[in-house]
């Protein structure tokens, strides 16, 4: 299995998924319909982008799970988006956070999990591939961080 092959935990709990200017959230809900991830989380700037994803959150939860599944996956924080500059927030543990949400919500595990960042940067200017990177060096040993362009 390609998961075993780059170093996923066969336990998905253990790995976590970011996506770095998340749009529509499509890599996000690919990410996590894989069923390789415990938690899935987008983080884009754009309003318009990022009130079309939470729509998108909103239509899955509502029309494909049961109110009950909805719940466990919004309390449990296992697939959500969130508005805001990436280059601002700590997202090196697959957590994100910022003055208002905390970064070490698993305590000790947070060591073990693996985590793969996205990042389509196409849009990326110099200065946010800088920013972007200086949090890409607090990744824990054996995450991945995946990095691509249309150009």
């Amino acid at each position: 299995m390609l998961a075993k092959k780059y170093g996923l935990k066969t336990e998905s709990t253990k790995n976590r998924f970011v996506d770095l200017g998340s749009g529509g959230g499509k890599a996000v809900f690919a990410a996590f319909f894989s069923g390789l991830f415990f938690s899935c989380i987008g983080i884009e700037l754009l309003p318009r982008l990022y009130k079309a994803s939470k729509q998108y959150l909103r239509f899955y939860k509502r029309r494909i799970l049961s109110s009950v599944e909805a719940d466990e996956i919004t309390a449990e924080n296992k697939l959500d988006f969130i508005h805001g500059d990436f280059t601002y927030l700590d997202w090196s543990s697959g957590y994100v956070s910022s003055s208002n949400r905390s970064s070490n919500q698993e305590g000790s595990n947070e060591e073990q999990s693996t985590v793969v960042i996205f990042a389509l940067s196409t849009c990326f200017d110099d200065k946010s591939l800088r920013r972007t990177a200086l949090i890409a060096n607090n990744l824990n040993a054996g995450s991945f961080f995946i990095c691509t362009t249309f150009k």
